[in-house]
């Protein structure tokens, strides 16, 4: 075969291949066809554990969905506690989901259309000497000295402005905190049983929460004026916040200015409560100071 017919049938064949790869990455955008990414975990594992100065294990999978607004979803995430602490991993993870659109990333616009994630829980400690199991910094790393350099340091480009726009919905489910203070010799748990909701673009908001604190439960749901609203230094905004804390039904109707950050708002208790007992109660067992001016707020 002479050279400029192998030419020829070489570039045939680099322009089909090319053709079947746009083609097949139309069609796995088109129709969204999950690729599975499980055989990247080992090299990321390796890295992270490396940075954290831990040990970093993903033991489900890593999965996405390519379409015009990419989904990535992994499964089964342990972070270990270094040695010296107690075998309790400090964070575990059984799923987490995330649905970002690109294209508006490309304006400065943040465009979250799901956040989801299910089973977090973590195992804070602190001991009586101030030392904790969370600071994720490396112990080289931190041992590492710092390096100087003799050369004029750039000037930062200037930050493009950066919009979050909406986040379409959000689903938690099943997030517990432990935090063991070595020095009073206590624990704290904390539990959010289900947060789940929207800031969707133009839409009111709308949010709902519940869960307990020292096994004491709570639930709240929030309804706004849309995410537009709050960003909006020329415009007020409106929110109601109703749920119970303590076995007291509590109703905030509110007002917040984002040029002054200056909230107004009206707290409602409902009468059939003795609500300064309750929240006076629950602020003393479970040792909350911040609720010390809800209830001044209730007596006033």
């Amino acid at each position: 075969m002479s050279i400029p017919k192998a030419l020829k049938w070489t570039g045939i064949t680099l322009a089909s291949l090319t053709a079947i790869l746009i083609a097949w990455s139309a069609i796995v955008i088109a129709f969204g066809i999950k690729l599975d990414l499980s055989a990247f975990r080992g090299p990321v594992q390796s890295a992270a554990s490396k940075v954290l100065g831990r040990d970093l294990s993903i033991e489900g999978p890593v999965s996405l969905w390519p379409t015009v607004v990419p989904t990535i979803e992994v499964g089964r995430v342990r972070i270990a506690n270094r040695k010296g602490w107690k075998p309790d991993d400090l964070v575990s993870l059984d799923r987490a989901r995330l649905q970002l659109a690109v294209i508006p990333l490309l304006s400065g616009e943040i465009s979250i259309g799901e956040i989801s994630i299910e089973g977090l829980h973590l195992n804070l400690e602190a001991t009586a000497e101030g030392e904790n199991n969370w600071n994720l910094l490396s112990v080289d790393t931190a041992k590492r000295p710092a390096t100087t350099s003799k050369e004029p340091e750039e000037k930062p480009a200037a930050d493009r402005p950066v919009t979050f726009v909406e986040l379409g919905e959000v689903d938690v489910r099943d997030i517990s905190v432990t935090y063991r203070d070595g020095g009073l010799d206590r624990s704290y748990t904390f539990r959010l049983d289900e947060f789940a909701g929207g800031l969707p673009e133009g839409q009111p908001i709308t949010l709902s929460l519940a869960g307990s604190y020292q096994e004491r439960p709570f639930a709240f749901s929030l309804k706004g004026a849309p995410l537009s609203d709050l960003l909006d230094e020329q415009k007020p905004w409106d929110l109601e916040l109703a749920g119970n804390l303590a076995d007291v039904p509590l109703r905030v109707n509110g007002v917040i200015y984002a040029e002054t950050g200056g909230p107004q708002a009206g707290l409602e208790v409902d009468n059939t409560f003795d609500a300064s007992r309750h929240i006076s109660k629950f602020s003393n067992e479970l040792e909350i100071p911040g609720l010390l001016l809800v209830e001044q707020i209730v007596q006033w």
